[in-house]
């Protein structure tokens, strides 16, 4: 079970792992699957947590653009039928102990990591997902004859309580955003959760799928500041306008604010877009490719840009009308010069 939060704009791996080596934290540095790029891993704790009502593995993953994924790891009870874990999925992608388990954690590591972390707008949601991962399933089914039961792998993956069975649109979308790389694996991806299937006990996949939950989280929190931003925007543009405001710009910190984060927009998301580039592995590039799809990142990214287009325009019409107002007042000034001027003359008696 992941919680992904949002803790910094960047965070300096180097002088985050002294900080929390100087805290006790047990960490490591490791590559990321299916990007090359340097995260930090913690082991946090194994205990039981209330309400959960079992032994919880909990650890941490720090990424360098300023996320921090919390992981709860809890074993399924051997012999459990796909079919009737499905709502225990539910359960745990929703429940509220884990999400404030996570936050205390999180926040943890915030006051332990101070100034290795690049202050920047931050987003004060979270974002869970939960994978279901096993070595195998009984009688060992290859990943075609487990498709071949997508509706109980919709059943699980969809946490449906009901009774009635998903569907055939939802469980076609399922197989669209199904990888098998062998003939015994399986990768089956849902936009709140995942089933994957590994004989080898391999967790690269699981990578894959964080980082793409830490690039949604990352374009989350650029959306919500973005709409902040844009309420702002209005008010300022409706509100008092002074005399001050003809001789320094009122929008110029702001215009700055907005060209620098376009382009801190702008490089992130090249680097998750380079990220299935440039590992050499085409099939966990194909299932990243897949997660991001199926998270809807493309939609995000596409928010973002809209509306980071949307308040370069205002801002630039707010100028516009600034350079106006300063040209109407110019010439104001020049022709009460000139009638100045010819009062002093006549008033000389020449």
């Amino acid at each position: 079970c992941y919680r992904l939060f949002d803790l910094a704009n960047e965070i300096l791996l180097g002088p985050a792992r002294e900080a929390l080596t100087a805290a006790e934290r047990e960490v490591a540095e490791v590559r990321v699957t299916g990007s090359g790029e340097a995260a930090l891993d913690l082991v946090l704790a194994t205990a039981p947590l209330a309400g959960v009502g079992e032994e919880v593995t909990q650890s941490a993953r720090l990424f360098q653009h300023g996320m921090v994924s919390v992981r709860f790891e809890l074993e399924i009870p051997r012999g459990t039928a796909l079919i009737d874990y499905g709502p225990r999925l539910r359960e745990l992608a929703e429940h509220a102990t884990l999400t404030e388990r996570a936050r205390e954690l999180a926040e943890e590591l915030r006051e332990q990591l101070g100034s290795a972390l690049v202050p920047g707008p931050t987003w004060a949601g979270v974002e869970s997902y939960t994978v279901v991962l096993g070595s195998g399933l009984r009688g060992e089914p290859s990943g075609a004859a487990v498709l071949e039961r997508m509706e109980e792998v919709g059943r699980l993956l969809l946490g449906e309580t009901r009774g009635r069975p998903p569907a055939r649109g939802e469980l076609s979308a399922l197989g669209r955003h199904a990888y098998s790389y062998l003939e015994d694996d399986l990768v089956v991806v849902h936009w709140e959760s995942a089933l994957v299937l590994e004989p080898s006990q391999s967790r690269e996949v699981l990578d894959v799928l964080e980082l793409g939950c830490a690039v949604l989280t990352a374009l989350r929190n650029y959306d919500a500041h973005l709409d902040q931003e844009l309420d702002g925007i209005y008010e300022r543009a409706l509100g008092h306008r002074s005399l001050w405001d003809l001789i320094r710009s009122p929008f110029a910190l702001q215009a700055k604010a907005v060209h620098r984060r376009w382009l801190e927009i702008t490089e992130f998301g090249e680097r998750f877009e380079n990220a299935i580039k440039v590992t050499d592995d085409h099939y966990y590039a194909r299932v990243y490719r897949g997660a991001l799809e199926r998270f809807r990142v493309p939609d995000w990214q596409r928010s973002v840009e809209r509306k980071q287009h949307r308040i370069a325009q205002v801002y630039g019409f707010l100028k516009d009308e600034l350079d106006t107002r300063r040209a109407v007042v110019l010439e104001a000034l020049i022709v009460i010069l000139i009638l100045v001027e010819i009062v002093l003359y006549l008033a000389s008696g020449k």
